[in-house]
């Protein structure tokens, strides 16, 4: 009963999206399914007229009718003229045909375009905080193979609905020929169902354990990417080889036990439609003594029957092993909030300055122990502000608030006399630079690296002057495209100095008005740093820094020091 709920809530799902073109498809199949039907029944007047040693009283029903028909409206049903129609006929079914599947299949590829850009936007939308509380394996997995099983899925549920409509009207066409052996036929059909249904469950149970699989999979290839050159160096290759090994033997016997469950389905329901389809023409002989051309329209419809009945099986089949991807990625898509990309503005440099307040600040994570309780500290403007404090004193946290991506339990954030809100946090971000100690790079130019996530139009010029001051132009030049050359793996391709200082090249074209370090200089050299530190203390006199560090040697170029294990302020002489 759950699992029909869910099938119905996942039909519901699809008839959202562009729902008159569903029914469109709807009604295309419901006339394929009629004049196939109609095509068939055809044959037995025709049969009727070549079968001359068939005295009349043994003539079909259908028969008797359309004779009546011609000579109600003077047609002489000629051998040639049932076959015009029959011909006719076989030409609207092949339309009908090319136009279902055509307008299917646009349905289905434009369903899973919408879902793939509607989900990838609601993620990258999300609230920081929602964001990290989820796995990033899962929503990797829904975006790269669970949306495609969904495309599967709705391919056998559509085809289901289609082999039921056809069932239907093939049912409705037979009854014509026979009443009670067509229900002999239906009887055959809900006997095989009755007997698959644990093949259906079992699908279902190995269709959600390939999902946790997969996800473990997925897993253990990053963690190998993440830790490839401690492996190398470890020679612990053979540990993570093991691991995946053992996974991939995991997915190799379910895939086994999946391909099993549908191979022997599939065998004992064609068992059960032969013997089906022996008792139907033998008591029709033997005991009705109904005529041949009655008898072989019956096997003609058992042969169209049977096959659906089998299709049908196997549309179920498919839909049970996919249903749990399908459930993954409708929770998500509900889950998520749908939300736009608005047009952000860049606000003018002067409403942003004035000194930074934090007023009675009370933040707490999801568990609950507060972070900070109370909180009031300053931080001014056009000046370097040092944060400094143990590991798990919030340090981190505070960038966060002061970036707006996260927002506080109690208490107020001041820029100035302007109060820091949730819903402007966007705009505010486009005057935030945020360096964390941790830098990414994209596959792509140097040139692309360095402006991608900039406000505004940033030329060569001014790359190439920016890359000067942070003593990272040599870093470029050495490349024979210089700035259009390619990055591929990021990490190999600069040391990790390199990386960070590019990055800080970065983040300054953004040109901030706030620029916020996460332990920026972690991995540079001394001369490398205190480079870096002096170029800082010239563009703080128009930008106000807050710098997160560890490091003794960067203290004496802050005016301020705010050490959180004391929830202190300590003002020290800048450098100038």
């Amino acid at each position: 009963m759950q699992n029909s709920r869910q099938i119905l809530h996942s039909f519901s799902y699809f008839y959202r999206n562009r729902p008159l073109r569903l029914v469109g498809v709807f009604i295309l199949t419901l006339l394929l399914g009629l004049n196939q039907g109609i095509s068939i029944v055809m044959l037995i007047p025709l049969l009727s007229m070549l079968d001359k040693s068939s005295p009349a009283s043994s003539h079909n029903q259908v028969a008797d009718w359309m004779k009546g028909i011609g000579e109600k409206w003077n047609i002489s049903f000629s051998l040639e003229f049932i076959l015009i129609c029959f011909v006719i006929l076989l030409l609207i079914i092949a339309l009908l045909g090319y136009l279902k599947s055509k307008w299917q299949s646009e349905y289905e590829q434009q369903f899973i375009h919408t879902l793939r850009s509607r989900l990838f936007r609601k993620i990258v939308l999300s609230d920081w905080q929602h964001l990290t509380g989820k796995s990033r394996h899962t929503h990797i997995q829904i975006l790269s193979s669970e949306i495609p099983k969904l495309s599967v899925y709705y391919f056998a549920l559509m085809n289901l609905i289609t082999s039921l409509i056809l069932i239907g009207a093939n049912i409705a066409l037979s009854f014509l020929v026979s009443v009670k052996f067509t229900f002999l036929v239906l009887l055959v059909g809900g006997i095989c169902f009755l007997i698959l249904k644990k093949f259906i469950l079992r699908s279902l149970s190995l269709g959600g354990l390939n999902i946790g699989i997969f996800r473990q999979m997925s897993k253990q290839i990053d963690d190998f990417w993440t830790m490839v050159k401690q492996a190398k160096v470890h020679n612990a290759e053979a540990f993570y080889y093991q691991k995946y090994s053992e996974m991939n033997a995991r997915m190799f016997s379910l895939q086994q036990k999946q391909n099993k469950n549908r191979a022997l389905s599939q065998f004992v329901f064609t068992i059960t439609g032969i013997i089906g389809l022996v008792v139907i023409i033998y008591t029709g002989y033997r005991v009705d003594s109904m005529p041949l051309t009655s008898i072989f329209v019956l096997i003609l419809l058992f042969g169209r029957l049977f096959p659906l009945f089998t299709s049908c099986n196997n549309y179920l089949d498919m839909m049970a092993t996919n249903l749990q991807s399908v459930n993954l990625v409708i929770a998500t898509d509900n889950e998520l909030e749908d939300k736009f990309f608005g047009e952000l503005s860049v606000p003018p440099a002067n409403g942003l300055s004035g000194n930074i307040r934090f007023e009675d600040i009370t933040f707490a994570y999801r568990s609950g122990t507060p972070v900070f309780e109370k909180m009031r500290l300053e931080i001014p403007n056009c000046a370097i502000t040092g944060i400094i404090g143990q590991s798990g004193k919030g340090k981190t946290t505070l960038l966060d608030l002061l970036t707006g991506l996260l927002q506080p339990t109690e208490g107020v954030i001041l820029v100035g006399e302007n109060q820091l809100q949730k819903d402007e946090s966007a705009n505010w971000r486009q005057h935030v630079g945020y360096l964390t100690q941790d830098v990414c790079f994209v596959d792509g130019t140097i040139r692309e690296n360095l402006v991608w996530d900039t406000p505004y139009k940033v030329t060569d010029a001014q790359i190439m002057e920016m890359l000067s001051k942070v003593n990272a132009l040599d870093i470029v030049l050495r490349e024979k495209e210089g700035l259009s050359a390619k990055i591929t793996n990021f990490q190999y391709h600069f040391s990790g100095g390199e990386r960070q200082r590019l990055a800080l090249a970065r983040i300054l074209l953004r040109f901030p008005k706030l620029l916020l370090l996460d332990e920026a200089t972690s991995a540079l050299d001394k001369k490398t740093e205190g480079h870096i530190m002096h170029c800082l203390s010239v563009l703080k006199k128009e930008i106000t820094i807050v710098f997160v560090t560890h490091r003794e040697s960067l203290m004496p170029y802050f005016d301020q020091i705010i050490d959180l294990d004391a929830l202190v302020v300590k003002s020290v002489k800048s450098i100038n």
